[in-house]
């Protein structure tokens, strides 16, 4: 074997093996928590905005709502949302970016689809940083609507899928 393939296949071995140490060290955690969502907390300021000749509006606004992780944590998410509600709004896609701030300040922040109708309101989440203790997040998520015990407030399932450097 020649010189310059025992340094080629070296070097090779050793990005490698650098790849894996890095990816090994890597804190992947999947955090769920039921999201207890109030239509009273939605900012003052939302605006929508409807078609005369469509069946379709847009709504924007800006909400505030509590998660309840399964270890008890309590986090405080803030929202920005676009709404697109077709017809009587029985239907429709959401857009979005959230904030979960957990008591010591970490947060994890990440954008979110989703859509409702007739078979609920689901959607998912990409994670695209976070500070503290979930600084540099990246992952996945999703929600999914729950049965609300209040009228006036929405419930959903969420899992967060968060992986820190």
């Amino acid at each position: 074997m020649s010189l310059r393939n025992v340094i080629t296949r070296s070097a090779v071995a050793t990005i490698a093996a650098t790849l894996m140490a890095g990816h090994a060290n890597a804190d992947n955690r999947t955090l769920s928590c039921k999201l207890y969502n109030a239509s009273s907390t939605a900012d003052e300021t939302i605006t929508k905005v409807t078609l005369k000749q469509s069946a379709q509006a847009l709504t924007a606004s800006r909400t505030a709502s509590f998660c309840v992780f399964e270890d008890g944590t309590v986090a405080e998410k803030q929202f920005v949302n676009v709404q697109r509600a077709v017809d009587d709004g029985a239907n429709g896609m959401v857009l979005g970016i959230s904030v979960y701030t957990m008591p010591n300040g970490d947060s994890i922040t990440a954008t979110f689809t989703g859509d409702w109708g007739n078979t609920g309101f689901v959607g998912a989440y990409k994670i695209i940083d976070g500070t503290g203790e979930f600084n540099n997040a990246k992952g996945d998520g999703s929600f999914t609507g729950a049965e609300s015990p209040w009228p006036t407030s929405n419930l959903f399932d969420v899992v967060l899928n968060v992986t820190t450097p």
